[in-house]
Parts: C-alpha cells; structure tokens; sequence
C-alpha cells in the first residue's frame, strides 16, 4: 500500500473541524485516490485532488476518546479501466455553508503504489482507515454506502470476544445447578397471593430509587428538589448548583485557548461572552518594505523579496491596451514632438495655408537687423530701411555704379601714374626692413592674443572639477602637452545652473604666470538655455 505518512487538515478542514466545536454537524462524504504530485502546491490551500482517478465510498465510521475517528473505505479495482499509481488521497466532507470540502490530504510522492486495471489477473481489494482528528466534536457521522460494507477479522474478532465475556448473557455452573432445582419454569403465582411483602424500598432491595423522605420542597443540603407543575424547579430556588449543566452563560472555570507555531497569542474564555486573540505572526526573515517580486512558502508566508528585473516583466502587444490609454504627448511622456496648441503660437511653429504657404500674419517683417517679409520698391533714390528693392531698381543702380566705377578708374589711372612718379611718397629699402620686423613682431603678439587663444583651446588637454548639485563643473583647465596650464575657465555669479559669468585666464609657457584674463557675461533665453556669451 503506497506510504503517505500521516494526512494534513487543510484549511477549509480545519474552519469546517472549529464549526464542529460548537455543535455542527460534522460529516464526511466520501473518500478519493489519485496520482498527482505535488510541485508548489499548499496542501493547507488544496480543495480537491490534483488529479483524481477514483472516488470510493464511506463503509465505516469510528468515533475515538482521544478527539480523533476512524474513517474507512474498501478500494476495489473491479471498475479501474487504466491502473494508476496511487500517489494521493483525501477525506471529504460536507461544510453546511459552502459544500463538500476537502479535510485532509495526503500525497505519498515517490512511494505510490499502483493500481492496475480491474479484469486481469490482478485482483485489488483493499481496506483503507483513515485516522483524521475531529476533537470534541459532538455530532459526527458519515454518508455510508451499506452494500458496501464487510465485517473485517478484526471487527468480527472484536464482536466475539465482546460476546464472550457478556455475563449477563451467559450464566455460571453453579446458576445453572440453583436454577434447574427451582419450580418448572411455567409455575407462577400471582402477587397478591404472596405474603409480608415489604412496603419500603430497603425491604425490597431496591436501589435505583429515591425516598420519599429525601425529596423536599426548599434546599435542604443532600435532597432532591421537587420539580412543579410545569416539571421546572420553583423559582424560590436561588443558590449555586454543582456538577454540569445542558446549558449555562459562562464556563464554571475560565480556559486559556493559546495558538503556537506559526502565529502565537493566547486569551481567556469562559463562555460569557465572544473572546479574541491578538496574534503575532513569527517572523519569516524578510525585512518590511515593499518588494515587487516575492518568493512565498507552502505556508504562504512570504520568505524572500526582490525588485523587479527587466527579465520578470512580459512583452505586452499594443493591441491587448484597450483603456486608460492618454490622449496628449505628456500622457505618454514624449517629449520629442510638438503639440498641436503650438502651431501660429508664440514661440511656436507657423502653421500652412491651403497652398502650402506660411500666412501672411505669422511672418516677420524685415528689418535691417532682422530677416522677414519686405514690401518692393522700384525708385534707386529711396532711403527707406523696409523696403526692398525690385530687379529693375537693382539694374539702373547697376548701371549707375559701372559708370562711376568706369570714371573712377579713369581718374585713377591718372592719378596712380602720377602716384608712381612721386618718389617722395615710396619708402626705402631700409625702411622697409624696419617695417617688415615689427609686422613680424606684431604678428606674435597677434599668435598669443585672447582671440587666437580663445581659437586654439581645442588644441589641449582638458580638465574639469567643481562639479555642482546640478552636474554642471564650474572650473575647466586646459593644459599644454607638457602639463603646464595654458587657460583656466571659471563660472561664477548667479544660482546655478544659471551662472552670469565666465571668466577665462591664460597662463605664460611656465603654467603661472597670467598674460591676459578676459570676462564674459552669460545671456539665457526664456527657457534658461545658455544664449549668449557677450565680452564685458
């Protein structure tokens, strides 16, 4: 027979057992085999077989003193069509509020037994007892299949002996001798034929009755009270009343009902009214917090938390959003397009005509300082600084300009020959020389000036520190190939990350001398980006 080791109340048993305690009916049903195993599963949870094959009728209910009963049940293989392996077995019962449960279960793993299919040579008849607790539950029973039950050795062996040592059944040897001496068994006489009958209990011998003399109608200490009328005790009777009674408002002595294990706390009770037990979990090893993936044990308990990795989290199609989905760009964070409250909005986009054109009134009017739409003017002696001017204005300014650049030239023409002809205005050789060194001198400096600086940063290594709480590093160095500093940027002024000035010093060969230091006031547009960098 397949090994299950002892079969645990679930859940459900164990609310439908506590009913039991206050006098519900407590009874099984009936009792069912399968071959599934268990892989996660809670036993405590389970409210039916993981995999039932067969389910088998109650023929024996035995109730024990110790809060425990007997349930048995005949396993025959006579209607099995395909044998099994007999890996698990529960006992059910039927819960007046929900229906049949399941009370207890058992799984035998690895030491199932099989079950082969009724009709070949194997013939499987067994005998299964189940012990399962119903504590002091008053009322249990059991739906009994009648044709179903067989007397067993042992129930057979257990009624003989009982037999046997009935002595009011049977009589002794010596009863046997007295009573074959008496008068034929058919001699009778008739009471009143006998004489100096007794008028006492004592003279009869009689001792399960009560005097006369010991029933009173007030208390008195070791009598019995005379019931009234109505079979009531009198209502002058007050007092205290010892040993148990059918009903009562409260326990003669309180009892402590204590919860161990998983969960402890514990409370008085004696029946006056409902009592309740704070309880205190014990602690699975897993610090408080929010976790969102959690590992959870046979008892539900939750012994282990993570957070969750990119791997725990499924691909979900688009299609299967069907509600709560947003309607504008920041409902679904995007942040790479432009809303549609932005088009001819200030600061926003220009929107098109019906002819792919910008209107007219979100366009820009020239300036000379700033692009935009311009109304034509066809005169070359306008001086207007809104117009602009046509094909035909540009052609006679044209046309004007080559004649004066064709008199310009004349004129000077003339006046170069006699330029050229002019020794006094041309320098001499030595002149020259002089000249020529401090252009050359001139353009050194020019080599090393802020501007030429300022061009060449890109040339050296560079280095930042003084990183703020926004990420942005207030000092940048830039160092020569030897090490030496060449220029040192600092931000400075304002609240960052809108600094309001950059100041730029450049260092001499050695890395410390200063040569020049230049400051820079730092302009942002309404959106805080830096705009400007404007020399002070």
């Amino acid at each position: 027979m397949s090994a299950f080791g002892g079969l645990i109340m679930t859940n459900r048993g164990r609310i439908l057992q506590t009913k039991a305690q206050t006098g519900v009916q407590l009874t099984f049903t009936r009792i069912a085999l399968g071959d599934g195993s268990l892989s996660g599963q809670s036993i405590l949870e389970l409210n039916q077989l993981i995999n039932e094959k067969k389910s088998v009728s109650i023929t024996k209910l035995k109730t024990q003193p110790d809060g425990k009963a007997v349930v048995g049940a005949v396993l025959s293989n006579q209607d099995i069509t395909t044998g099994f392996y007999w890996r698990e077995i529960g006992v059910f019962a039927q819960d007046p509020d929900i229906g049949e449960i399941l009370y207890c279960y058992g799984n035998a793993g690895s030491a199932a037994e099989y079950i082969p299919a009724g009709g070949g040579s194997d013939i499987i008849e067994k005998n299964i007892d189940i012990i399962t607790i119903v504590g002091n539950a008053s009322n249990v029973s059991a739906t009994i299949n009648q044709s179903l039950v067989f007397e067993t050795p042992e129930g057979a062996q257990e009624k003989v002996d009982a037999h046997a040592n009935d002595t009011t059944k049977h009589i002794t040897e010596a009863e046997r001798i007295a009573w074959n001496s008496k008068a034929d068994q058919n001699h009778t006489h008739a009471f009143s034929d006998i004489t100096g009958k007794p008028t006492t209990l004592a003279g009869y011998g009689i001792t399960d009755a009560v005097s006369s003399s010991d029933v009173v109608s007030t208390p008195t200490a070791n009598k019995i009270l005379k019931l009234d009328a109505n079979a009531k005790l009198p209502a002058s009777i007050t007092g205290n009343a010892d040993g148990n009674a059918a009903t009562a408002s409260k326990l003669q002595t309180a009892r402590t009902i204590s919860l161990s294990g998983d969960a402890t706390g514990s409370t008085s009770f004696d029946g006056s009214a409902n009592a309740a037990i704070s309880v205190t979990l014990a602690n699975s090893g897993v610090t408080s917090g929010t976790y969102t993936k959690v590992t959870v044990d046979s008892k539900g308990r939750v012994t282990a938390g993570q957070s969750l990795s990119a791997s725990d989290i499924p691909n979900l199609d688009w299609s299967k959003i069907t509600s709560g989905k947003p309607t504008t760009l920041a409902g679904y964070g995007i942040t790479d397009a432009i809303p549609a409250s932005q088009k001819g909005a200030a600061n926003g986009v220009a929107s098109l005509d019906s002819g792919a054109k910008v209107p007219t009134s979100q366009l820009p009017s020239a300036s000379t300082s700033a692009a935009g739409i311009v109304q034509l003017n066809n005169t070359t002696n306008s001086t207007s600084t809104t117009q602009a001017a046509t094909a035909n204005a540009v052609k006679q300014a044209y046309d004007k300009a080559t004649q004066a650049e064709t008199n310009a030239k004349s004129y000077t023409d003339q006046q170069l020959a006699a330029h050229l002809a002019d020794n006094v205005k041309h320098i001499t050789a030595e002149e020259r020389a002089v000249w020529n060194s401090a252009e050359a001198n001139a353009k050194a400096y020019t080599d090393s000036a802020p501007e030429a600086m300022q061009r060449n940063l890109e040339r050296f290594s560079k280095y930042k520190s003084g990183k703020d709480s926004n990420g942005i590093y207030t000092t940048v160095e830039y160092k020569r190939a030897d090490g030496t500093l060449f220029a040192r940027s600092v931000l400075s002024g304002g609240t960052s990350p809108q600094y309001t000035t950059r100041t730029i010093t450049y260092y001499d060969t050695d890395g410390t001398t200063v040569i020049d230091t230049v400051t820079y006031n730092l302009i942002y547009d309404t959106d805080g980006n830096l705009k400007d960098e404007v020399l002070a």
